[in-house]
């Protein structure tokens, strides 16, 4: 599955399902030499740091037939230089793709649900992450002060939505963590971020999510966009854990063109 036309056709977002065989190096090294690319960036996105990283710090490389895999950095995004791609391997988190139009910097990052919010700090009253989402550090990152978030555009996909991604708080081993984290994520960034509103149901919205903290750093929201993937409704195609898959993965592949 491709979208060719993002932000006027500058980005490639490509998806890979679940299939029979894994999507390994190997098979990377094959979709880079489809799509005639030299360069594709693998951060390690399973700490859910909420960081973006660029490509020189990604140190560990390895090499076949002119195409180069970059991966050994603790992150949850890249930001990718002209040309290049990066590789994501996700469950039922989505992808954030954001470009800022006046540079064309472009970063695309994994985001699960601890990406977007601290969800330590709202365990163990740890110290507070700063930023606390993944959103707000591609702001930071794309913004730089330069106060021109109207010129941002985003777009998430493939992730889980409301239905199969429930919170309840009369959970009776989760309850109370998720009576914390819903009130939170209601207090800070909208109960629309839950499905019909309801915080105690805690349905929540990733894409809503997404949309609201980027609308709360100034984006405009006709700059931001979602597909209408749901990987735990459509496990025909896509791997889900809460749709019942144990292990395995889907892959995003964002490339930037212009």
């Amino acid at each position: 599955m491709s979208n060719d036309e993002l932000f006027g056709g500058k980005v490639e977002v490509r998806i890979y399902g679940k299939s029979p065989c894994a999507l390994e190096e190997k098979h990377l090294f094959q979709i880079a030499h489809d799509l005639e690319l030299r360069h594709i960036y693998h951060p390690q996105t399973h700490a859910f740091n909420g960081k973006i990283c660029e490509a020189k710090d990604l140190t560990r490389v390895i090499e076949a037939d002119g195409v180069k895999i970059h991966s050994g950095c603790l992150a949850d995004g890249v930001s990718i230089d002209l040309g290049h791609a990066i590789c994501l391997r996700t469950a039922d988190c989505p992808t954030i793709v954001a470009r800022h139009n006046a540079t064309g910097e472009t970063i695309a990052a994994h985001a699960g649900r601890a990406s977007l919010i601290d969800e330590e700090c709202l365990r163990d009253e740890k110290t507070k992450r700063q930023p606390e989402s993944v959103v707000q550090t591609i702001h930071e990152y794309l913004d730089f002060g330069r106060h021109t978030s109207v010129e941002i555009d985003v777009y998430s996909c493939c992730g889980i939505g409301p239905m199969r991604f429930r919170h309840p708080t009369n959970h009776p081993q989760h309850g109370s963590f998720n009576q914390k984290m819903n009130r939170h994520i209601g207090l800070h960034y909208g109960q629309d971020c839950f499905l019909d509103g309801k915080i105690d149901c805690g349905a929540l919205n990733l894409h809503q999510l997404i949309r609201n903290q980027f609308q709360l750093c100034g984006v405009p929201g006709d700059n931001i966009h979602h597909d209408s993937i749901d990987t735990a409704r459509q496990t025909d195609y896509f791997f889900s854990r809460r749709g019942g898959d144990k292990t395995g993965h889907n892959t995003i592949l964002v490339v930037r063109r212009g």
